[in-house]
């Protein structure tokens, strides 16, 4: 995709507009490309391509690739247009592209915030057109400016809407944003055949203050940015680092508490079926004394996610918080829904 913020107006494509279409050129150009699948280009202009796919499973839907204009005057003509020619009415319908605008304030980071009319008129379109922003994977940011005054401006504009019609085809799909390399932008990829696995968030684990290297490997984490002032945006690489200097130290110093005490039961189990010497004895205290710090550390890790219930059922054996965290797992997970026929 090629842009020059130029002061021309965009063209707008008409076949389902019914408007008189003419061309501008320099401004944006956009291409698509695709394999053996079925697309038909229904309409196209510089900055938006109206396609058909057919993905040869009796799905067919409409994506709309989108450029919008950097000129706010202009993006507002252009989602209003599109709401009142109700072409996201009765169909499978999915935007994606560079949307030049932003659902909320978190969405940029910068020296100065999004006008707040910009998104309450983006927040509008998506509103009135019931579109579902799909949940982005990778870089939280797609867009970052040039520095200025050593200050680089990041925005999330790039993105994937979905009406309720296209989200009821593809339940299970991945969008991703990847590194920018050759580009301001991040590449979004979407993957609608993806079957998706639960992400782990990252937990500050209780019992990992019990080591004696935990707060040098936080401190090693947040040295590693220097920053002055009230800078949020180092704050939050400081805090960025302490979680990947963790998450190294907890796989390198932690194992899997079931696998060692299995490994350390069964070396208890031969050493208590030995002839028992002073030394094996020995041993097999510091085997117990091992198997005792792990059951310390289950009780911990369980018990985190046990919640409340952790400071009245703490004493309680493993298997209570184990139960407790996959019940709250069952009871969170939608399988279905029912409607008011009940069907």
């Amino acid at each position: 995709m090629r842009k020059n913020h130029r002061s021309e107006e965009p063209i707008w494509e008409t076949q389902w507009m019914r408007r008189r279409a003419y061309t501008c050129p320099n401004l944006t150009m956009s291409v698509i490309s695709w394999n053996c699948r079925r697309v038909a280009a229904l309409a196209t202009c510089d900055n938006h391509i109206k396609a058909q796919i057919d993905d040869r499973k009796e799905k067919i839907w409409m994506c709309n690739f989108i450029y919008r204009n950097p000129c706010f005057g202009r993006r507002k003509k252009q989602w209003r247009a599109i709401t009142t020619n109700n072409c996201n009415e009765g169909e499978s319908q999915l935007f994606i592209g560079d949307f030049n605008d932003i659902l909320s304030q978190e969405e940029k980071i910068g020296l100065h915030p999004k006008p707040q009319s910009q998104v309450r008129e983006f927040k509008q379109f998506v509103g009135m057109n019931y579109l579902m922003d799909l949940d982005l994977k990778g870089e939280r940011f797609t867009w970052f400016s040039n520095p200025r005054n050593r200050f680089i401006t990041r925005d999330k504009i790039d993105r994937a809407l979905a009406n309720w019609k296209w989200r009821a085809l593809y339940q299970h799909v991945l969008l991703t944003a990847l590194p920018a390399i050759s580009s301001d932008h991040c590449p979004i990829v979407l993957n609608i055949n993806q079957v998706q696995r639960m992400e782990k968030n990252f937990k500050f684990e209780a019992f990992w203050t019990d080591h004696d290297e935990c707060e040098n490997v936080v401190k090693k984490g947040w040295d590693k940015e220097n920053i002055h002032g009230r800078d949020w945006e180092g704050i939050t690489r400081k805090m960025e680092n302490c979680k990947e200097e963790l998450k190294k130290w907890t796989k390198k110093t932690f194992k899997s508490a079931d696998k060692e005490i299995y490994k350390l039961k069964e070396e208890l189990k031969k050493l208590q079926d030995s002839n028992l010497t002073q030394e094996k004895q020995e041993k097999i205290q510091l085997i117990k004394e091992d198997i005792a710090i792990l059951w310390k550390l289950e009780e911990k890790y369980w018990g985190q996610r046990g919640r409340l219930k952790w400071l009245k059922w703490r004493d309680k054996k493993t298997s209570f918080f184990h139960a407790t965290t996959i019940q709250r797992r069952k009871r969170n997970k939608i399988d279905k829904l029912k409607n008011e026929a009940g069907s």
